[in-house]
């Protein structure tokens, strides 16, 4: 057996791309040769978060730093990503953020929570999300100091508040 690899990376964006060729000879002199490319890592994939008020956004702008970035290896999805209103609109409801890039995976195990940071956004004790499984959503709800779990609403944003959010879910 007799093998070879040519190293092709990008250091910049930490990519690194492996073009492997092995060949396995066989006691009667044939040969099978197997290649292909292995990449392990990957460049960032752009996303653009949105906000849903009751499964709507009617209304709702968003300032142009509104964006994020991720990364899918395998069923996993790494994102990070930041949404800042110029307009909460006028739809009414449970809060979610939209346009997660790939649809989580459909298990009862799979609400997979997500670290949150925000600005203008009220809420009382806690605020804290999960990636809704089968959805590209985020949940967003709150807890009380004692306990009590409630769903952020359209009456807790104004038009300016800002949430910075990154986690990894699964996907099916």
């Amino acid at each position: 057996m007799r093998g070879f690899f040519d190293t092709l990376h990008s250091i910049a964006s930490k990519v690194f791309t492996y073009l492997a060729s092995i060949t396995l000879t066989g006691t009667d002199g044939s040969t099978l040769t197997v290649s292909g490319d292995v990449t392990i890592g990957q460049s960032p994939t752009e996303w653009t978060p949105g906000i849903a008020f009751g499964g709507a956004s009617v209304g709702v702008t968003y300032h142009a730093s509104n964006g994020g970035s991720y990364v899918k290896t395998g069923k996993v999805v790494v994102f990070s990503g930041r949404l800042i209103l110029t307009s909460k609109g006028s739809s009414n409801g449970d809060a979610y953020i939209t346009g997660l890039p790939f649809a989580a995976e459909n298990n009862n195990y799979s609400y997979t929570p997500v670290s949150l940071d925000s600005e203008t956004i009220t809420f009382s004790g806690q605020m804290s999300g999960s990636v809704y499984k089968n959805t590209t959503t985020i949940e967003l709800v709150e807890s009380t100091l004692a306990g009590v779990r409630s769903t952020i609403t359209d009456a807790d944003f104004a038009n300016t508040s800002e949430l910075r959010v990154s986690g990894a879910y699964f996907t099916p």
